[in-house]
Formats: structure tokens, C-alpha cells, sequence
């Protein structure tokens, strides 16, 4: 067993509360449902009452949702605070998907949690913002505007920090989209001062190799084709507007060298047991064998995230 209990068996949302309310729908591409859980809870992983966002695969990638659920178990370990994620099924209509944990109450009053997109803050730096593409967003001026926030709001840890770590897991997991809209801040008034703290690592379904076919799977077998495919890895958030993006271990390196305290955020990641997070990949990948996922694949995701791993451990 892990860090947490593993999930079992895969959860039947055919029957949860669908809300409709299109106000907190979530921007994204994918198609996905906000469900509410019930009462009593199908499971002990699961909270009643809950907001769930039921989150299925790309039309070309029928495996996506998996990485969400992998991603979420690999931050267990890892030490990164990312929304719990299972597997499910909705079997009146035979969809498959992630289901996502909600991770801010919607039903709070005023005062209450409000979250607000990374890209908003984008468009108020950055006026010809290109919300699209997201090609202006950049760590740089992410960072300037995160430092005037926290100059006026106390509460929000240090951005240096917080962005090291969440580098180090995308790095770890191979997420190459944590775009304008993947990332943000969430607010609170109630109780007089502004309580503000970023928002957890969510959306993390493009990683893991979701993208690699069942036919390409045997050449991963070779350590240097493994190698050169961690290798092209690239974070979506460029260092400077001016600048290409960078590869994940790229970017680690300059940003330990120009701050060298998020050193430290990074180790906190790299430290991770391997063993750890070997246990939290087998845990999801013997339920998905059940489902959907062939061993060779379950193999694959294991030693892409092993080689990850070690890279970051290099950067200590």
C-alpha cells in the first residue's frame, strides 16, 4: 500500500448529481462533466457531497486520463500538493475518465475561496496577450507580477518557491502544458485580510507519455531512445517573453542558478524515494491493467518516470 489507500475498484458515476452551473465550468479542451458525489460515499478515497470534475481522454490519446490519475499518486510521493484523481466510468454511456477532486469549495459564501486563472493576470501585464497560443507566457514576468501580489498579500508563500517545485514535478512527470490556464491564485476574504495561496498542481493529463502509441511502445525498450525522448521534453511557460521555451531540466538549471533558494523546493522533489514512487505507479497501473492499460505500457511509464527522476536527482 502507498502513501495513501489504493483505489480498488473503478468508480461508477452513472448515477452521481450532474451540475449544471456553466459559470465554474473549467476552461480546457477535453471533454469533462462537474458531478457531485454522493451520500453516503461509494468509497472511503471518496468525499460525500464533494464537487468531482469527470474528466475523459482526448479524442486521439483514449489512455490520457490515466496520467491524471498517475500524476496525482506520483505527487503523493513526490511531495507536491496535486488534486486527488481516480479512476471512473460512466457506464450508462461506457465513458471513461479521470475524476478530479474540486480542489476549492464553489458552495462557500461571499468571502469565501475564489480562484482566478493564471492568464487572467497575463492579460492585466500583458494587454495584446495572446490567450490562444499563450506564446507571451513567460516566468519572468509571471514572477514580477506574483512579487507585487505578495508585497500586498502576506499570505502568499514565496512564488520562487512555489514555482521551483511545480517545475521540478513537470519535469518528473513530463508535463509539457502547464499553460496560462493550468495555473492560478486563490483568494479569500472572509475573516478582514485577503488570504491568497496558489492554487495546486491540476491538470496534468499531458505527460507520462500519453501520447505514445501501443506500437511505438517496444522501442522504449532502448535506453538511448528513452533518453533522447525525455530529452525533447519542453515546459509550455517560457523564461522570458524573448525566448523559446525551454527543456524541463534546462529550465530547472537556470532557475537554480539565477535564485539560488528554489534549490531547495527542487531537492524537496528529487529527494523523493524512488521506490515511493514506484509503489504509487504500480498501485495505479495493476487497476488499470483491469480496465484498459497492456503491461508493456504499464512498463513504459515506469521507466520514462525512473529516467526523470534520476535527472532530477542530478540537479541537487
Amino acid at each position: 500500500m502507498g502513501i495513501l489507500p489504493d483505489q480498488e475498484f473503478v468508480f461508477d458515476v452513472a448515477q452521481w448529481q450532474r451540475d449544471e452551473n456553466y459559470e465554474v465550468y473549467p476552461i480546457g479542451s477535453r471533454p469533462k462533466e462537474l458531478l457531485i458525489a454522493p451520500q453516503p460515499s461509494p468509497s472511503p478515497l471518496i468525499r460525500p457531497g464533494h464537487h468531482y470534475l469527470f474528466k475523459q481522454s482526448s479524442h486521439n490519446y483514449p489512455l490520457q486520463y490515466w496520467a491524471e490519475i498517475l500524476a496525482y499518486r506520483i505527487g503523493l510521493a513526490a511531495h507536491v500538493p496535486v488534486p486527488a484523481a481516480f479512476a471512473a466510468i460512466d457506464t450508462s454511456t461506457g465513458q471513461r475518465g479521470a475524476l478530479i477532486s474540486w480542489f476549492y469549495d464553489m458552495t462557500q459564501p461571499v468571502g469565501g475561496d475564489r480562484f482566478i486563472h493564471g492568464v487572467e493576470f497575463m492579460k492585466r501585464v500583458i494587454p495584446d496577450f495572446d490567450v490562444k497560443t499563450g506564446s507571451q507566457h513567460n516566468f519572468r514576468t509571471v514572477l514580477a507580477f506574483l512579487n507585487v501580489v505578495r508585497a500586498s498579500a502576506a499570505t502568499l508563500p514565496s512564488p520562487i518557491l512555489h514555482w521551483a517545485r511545480t517545475f521540478a514535478f513537470d519535469a518528473l512527470i513530463g508535463n509539457t502544458d502547464r499553460h496560462q490556464e493550468n495555473w492560478g491564485l486563490l483568494w479569500s476574504n472572509s475573516g478582514g485580510a485577503p488570504r491568497v495561496r496558489f492554487s495546486p498542481a491540476f491538470d496534468n493529463g499531458t505527460s507520462l507519455g500519453h501520447e505514445i502509441t501501443e506500437a511505438a511502445l517496444p522501442k522504449f525498450a532502448d535506453g538511448a531512445h528513452l533518453a533522447r525522448y525525455v530529452s525533447r521534453g519542453r515546459h509550455h511557460m517560457k523564461w522570458t517573453m524573448s525566448e523559446g521555451r525551454l527543456g524541463h531540466f534546462e529550465m530547472l538549471h537556470r532557475l537554480v542558478e539565477a535564485y539560488p533558494s528554489a534549490r531547495r523546493a527542487v531537492r524537496l522533489v528529487a529527494n523523493a524515494s524512488w521506490d515511493s514512487i514506484a509503489e504509487e505507479i504500480n498501485a495505479v497501473t495493476f487497476l488499470a491493467r483491469t480496465v484498459d492499460m497492456t503491461e508493456d505500457r504499464s512498463s513504459f511509464v515506469l521507466a520514462l518516470t525512473e529516467c526523470r527522476h534520476h535527472l532530477l536527482q542530478e540537479l541537487r
